[in-house]
This record gives structure tokens, sequence and C-alpha cells, in this order.
């Protein structure tokens, strides 16, 4: 034998003794089972960003128990108490996910809001989300909802991000709010859908269950006069020259039929709220109106008669307190008089600490046509810096307004319940409001903060 067939045949022993040794091939039995997969340890929790939705933000939904949402957090919450007497009334304020939502608790024990305070924390499915330009935004997602009566400005509501409210700080949002959620406050959660609380997913909120009650949409143009159609008719007028403001190019011009059926306008100049009347190249001024404090104030049909009311929002800031009133004016006469004057927030300093600092809180004001007044309610809002730190719903008001007494003569009619000058009212035309909506009843001055006079 060659040595290259010997070689070989070691090689062949060698093989046949390494089978000999190896273990034995196992059987069918034997081969299932052996990859055991373990469940993790701990709780699977969601991750951001999370989807903000109609019914909440990622896996933190309205109506969710408190102690659910307890349940989900790692490390323990921290939870917080507004309670600021006739302002804001919130027992609990739980921050999750590293303090970026907030989580509204309200009476009931279910969660009433959640809001997104941080850029990455939370996006809509278009990847909008706190940080965005409100522009931007409002393009992807308007348009706005309309409102009878008036909204802050720093309040945007947008049809393509249902039951949701975007807070606004210059041209960026400041943070995204889901809710209220008027049932979970008052007790009456309702069905609010499957969701799967790892993903973050959910289903909307279901038909004729809205989170907030919203007014309805203005009445469709039936040929009378409408706000769009006073802008047709004035727009290329010298409404802001005929009411000889201080300064032309901060002024606000608000469209709308006020004292009769014609196209009119009332200029915004500061404090100062001044008619203008008459067509088309005949316009002139005709009476002014005092708000010290105005801060907004829109055109509305408050009431549903066919002539447009200005619902004008004020503020009183000093280092003491913070007053918001609510005035509703009417065109009477060819003058501007009150249907309401109503204080609806005051929050001192010290009422304010040991929460927050005045400086550093912030009263959104939504005004909104309920039935025969106005629900007032809106946003309180605690600033650190150019970030919201906290926030909840303020306590709902509800202003009256008294009826408004057709006089038939349109603008250039006698005064009847016009204001006078040194701010008396004709009890008529000019009912004091009273608050049934809020916690207490507020008296009211014997004389108007407010002056309305005829320009002569």
């Amino acid at each position: 034998m060659t040595s290259w067939g010997r070689t070989a045949l070691s090689l062949l022993v060698l093989a046949a003794a390494c089978r000999d040794q190896s273990a034995p091939e196992r059987g069918a039995d034997e081969r299932i089972g052996q990859r055991v997969f373990q469940a993790p340890a701990g709780v699977v929790r969601a991750v951001p960003p999370h989807l903000i939705q109609s019914n909440g933000i990622g896996p933190y939904l309205l109506g969710t128990d408190f102690k659910t949402i307890l349940s989900t957090l790692p490390h323990g919450p921290r939870v917080e108490v507004i309670q600021i007497e006739h302002v804001v009334a919130y027992r609990r304020l739980v921050r999750v996910a590293q303090d970026a939502i907030l989580v509204g608790i309200g009476q009931a024990g279910k969660a009433a809001f959640i809001a997104a305070l941080d850029p990455d924390i939370a996006k809509t499915a278009d990847g909008w989300s706190v940080g965005s330009e409100i522009d931007s935004l409002r393009e992807a997602l308007g348009p706005e909802r309309p409102v009878v009566g008036a909204r802050d400005p720093s309040l945007v509501e947008l049809n393509r991000l249902p039951d949701a409210r975007v807070i606004v700080a210059g041209h960026r949002v400041a943070a995204i709010v889901v809710g209220p959620d008027d049932s979970a406050e008052e007790g009456r959660a309702g069905d609010l859908g499957p969701a799967d609380a790892l993903s973050g997913g959910g289903t909307g909120r279901p038909a004729g269950n809205s989170a907030r009650p919203r007014a309805s949409a203005p009445a469709a143009d039936t040929g009378g006069c409408t706000v769009a159609s006073a802008i047709d008719a004035l727009a290329g007028e010298p409404v802001v020259e005929t009411a000889r403001v201080e300064d032309a190019k901060d002024a606000a011009v608000h469209y709308g039929c006020f004292t009769g059926t014609d196209p009119e306008a009332v200029v915004a100049d500061e404090d100062q709220l001044i008619l203008v009347v008459g067509g088309p190249g005949h316009l002139r001024r005709a009476a002014t109106a005092s708000v010290p404090g105005l801060r907004y104030a829109n055109v509305a049909d408050v009431d549903g008669d066919g002539r447009h009311d200005l619902v004008a929002v004020s503020e009183d800031r000093s280092s003491e307190a913070i007053a918001i009133r609510v005035t509703v004016l009417r065109g009477d006469g060819g003058r501007l008089v009150e249907a309401a004057d109503e204080e609806v927030y005051r929050l001192t300093a010290d009422a304010a600490l040991p929460v927050a600092k005045l400086k550093d809180i912030q009263l959104l004001i939504d005004a909104e046509a309920d039935r025969d007044g106005l629900a007032v309610g809106g946003l309180y809002l605690q600033w650190d810096g150019d970030d919201v730190r906290s926030l909840a719903p303020l306590i709902p008001q509800t202003i009256e307004l008294g009826t408004r007494k057709r006089s038939g003569n349109g603008p250039a009619s006698g005064s009847g319940g016009a204001a006078d000058a040194d701010g008396g009212r004709d009890d008529e035309h000019g009912a004091a409001a009273s608050t049934r909506g809020g916690p207490r009843p507020r008296a009211r001055p014997s004389q108007s903060r407010r002056s309305t006079s005829e320009s002569r």
C-alpha cells in the first residue's frame, strides 16, 4: 500500500471514531420545546412620540381612572393640586412622561384632559407637535372652528384636530390640550372606544359624545347682512380714516350690521371702540365706547336676532391682581350700548401663591353663545419662561344678556336706550348681566365703568 493509501485509510478510521463518540440523534418528541422565550420582566410601556388623538395622547386617554394612570408610571407620579377660589379647581394634576405630559383628574376621579407640553413627546398623525409653526398648522389642519362669541387669539381650535385646543405663543405652538371632557369631570364618562394602551393607539370618540360642548356655527347666509357682506361692502372704504384713530397701523376693524341691516364697522383703537356707519362713500363716525384694558373683540350675533353684537374681553393686571371682564356691546340708535358688562374672573397675588407667581399666570378666555347668554370659560396657564409649566380649565361662568329692543328706525333713530356720556344707562336697554353659572353672584356697581358717547 502506498503512503497515500495509508493516509486515506487513517482518515477514514478517525472519522468513524468521531461518529461513534457523538451524542445520539434525538427523536421528534425530544426536539420540541428546546427554545423557550421568557416574558420580559416588568411592564411593557409606550415610548414617545405618542399619538395625539381625539380621546387622548398615547396611552393616556380621557375617562381613564386615576388609579389606572398611576399604575402605568414606572417611578411613581408627580401629583399636584391647583385650587384657586372662583378661578380654577383641579385636585390632581399628574405629570407623566418625564413631566412632558400633564393629565388633569376631574372630580369623578377620571382623566378630564391631557396636555402635551414638549416638542418630542407627542405628535399628530401628520407629524405636527408642540413647537410647530402655527401658520403651517392652520394650513395643514384648518380651517379654524367658528365661534359665536369671542375666543382668545392664543387659543386655536382646528377642524382636523378634533376635541383639542392649541395654545399659541408668538408664532409657535406652546401646548396641545385634548379635552376637557365634561362627562369625565362630572362623573358621567362615556364609552371612549377600544384602545391599545401599549402602542398608544385608540379609536376616535363616538359621534354624539363630544369631549366639550361647542357653540353652533353661525347661521347660513339667508340674504341679509352678514360679516362677509359687510366686508365686501366696506373693505375698500376709508373706515379707519373715518374713525380718526391715533395710530392707524395698530387699529383693528370689525365688520357687521350693528344698528340695522346696513353694513357698518367698529374700529378698535387701544381702549376705544368706534362705530362707523353710513354706506360706501358716505361713512361717518357715529359713536365711541371705552373699554379699559381691551385685549380682543369679536363680532357675533349672540341672540340670533339678525343684528350683530361686539363681544369684548378686557384685562386689568397689576402686581396685586388679574381681573378679566367680558362686555357685550350692541348698536342702538346710532350708539353703542352695553348688553352685558361682567367681571368673570379675579385672581389675586395672595390666592395665586403658593401655586405660582402672578406674573407667570395667564387666563385665556373663551366666551361662546349659550341660549340667551354667554358661556365663559377657557384655560389657566402657568408659564416657565417661554414654556407652559401647568394648565387647567377655568371654572365656567354664565353671563345673561338683556333682550335687544328693536327700534325699527335703523342707525338714524333716536338715542332710546343709549348710554349717556357719564356712564349712566337706561335699564330697559342696558340691563345688568348676572353670573348664574359661577360659584357665587357678583355685585354690580351702580354705574358702569365703561363710557359711551355720540360723536357730533
